[in-house]
């Protein structure tokens, strides 16, 4: 028997935010009872199990704990979870192991489902960082990688800006080995990083490998550069890169930057405000 776990949620908007979403809620039909009514997997031989607010399981973390016990108390049956189409935000870590197998994840009837990590940022308001006029808004946490305003990925700032790219002067050659990597290198010209350099990414290709690391430290007297990770391979002089995460270069339109517990975001244009921002 093939036993449907269907997840029965309203579409979440995504707005205005780093990966910005709210928790959506089951529009009630009420029957002739006045009891909420809610939809089901018509089949002639397949149990609808209902996932929804009011329901069984209010979300996606919750029909798959439910698989994983049914897993564990021996059900090896198919099952299915079916999602309403829509943009759904989960703030929760998922995980699908091995015990979970014959396990499908599919809409329920037709449309699209779209399933983005992370959460919905409120409160804006207009705010001043690094100089720049901009927009402020609380963060539960400073370690984030992606911000969307209006379903679109702002920018990190961004050393040099648009596709120039930076070059290593002498870099770290241990052992004479290039399989060894390197951790540290001189820069050619002086980098803007007098705020947070530890924020910053450097990002470079080599070797046919693209890679990216957070600064260690940054000697502004030497122009070197120490990385958190040491890279794949062994750097040469000439080699190329760019900074990402920039504080010092904030400023230009739709960027971002996080510091502190809040996000700042320059607008895309002036019709973005902290009542319109979505």
């Amino acid at each position: 028997m093939k036993k449907y776990v269907c997840l029965i949620l309203a579409a979440i908007l995504c707005v205005g935010t780093l990966t910005a979403c709210e928790k959506a809620e089951i529009p009630a039909e009420s029957g002739e009872s006045g009891e909420t009514e809610t939809d089901t997997a018509e089949t002639d031989d397949k149990t609808a199990v209902i996932v929804g607010e009011g329901a069984d399981y209010a979300t996606l973390g919750e029909a798959l704990s439910y698989v994983k016990a049914e897993r564990e108390a021996g059900n090896a049956d198919l099952l299915t979870i079916q999602m309403k189409a829509g943009t759904y935000c989960v703030e929760e870590t998922l995980t699908i192991d091995g015990v979970m197998s014959n396990l499908t994840i599919e809409p329920f009837g037709d449309g699209e489902v779209t399933l983005i990590g992370g959460y919905r940022v409120t409160d804006w308001q207009a705010d001043t960082f690094n100089g720049v006029e901009c927009l402020s808004a609380p963060l539960r946490d400073d370690t984030i990688l992606d911000f969307f305003v209006n379903g679109e990925r702002a920018n990190m700032p961004r050393f040099p800006a648009g596709d120039k790219m930076l070059s290593m002067k002498t870099t770290e050659f241990p052992n004479g080995d290039t399989n060894d990597g390197s951790i540290w290198f001189v820069a050619q010209n002086k980098l803007p990083l007098t705020t947070n350099p530890e924020r910053v990414w450097v990002n470079f290709s080599h070797y046919w490998v693209d890679e990216h690391s957070p600064i260690e430290s940054y000697d502004p007297d030497t122009r070197t550069v120490t990385m958190q990770r040491r890279s794949e391979k062994q750097f040469s002089a000439g080699q190329t890169f760019y900074l990402e995460n920039v504080a010092d270069k904030f400023g230009e339109p739709n960027d971002w930057y996080a510091d502190g517990g809040r996000v700042y975001y320059v607008p895309a244009d002036e019709s973005v405000t902290p009542k319109t921002i979505e």
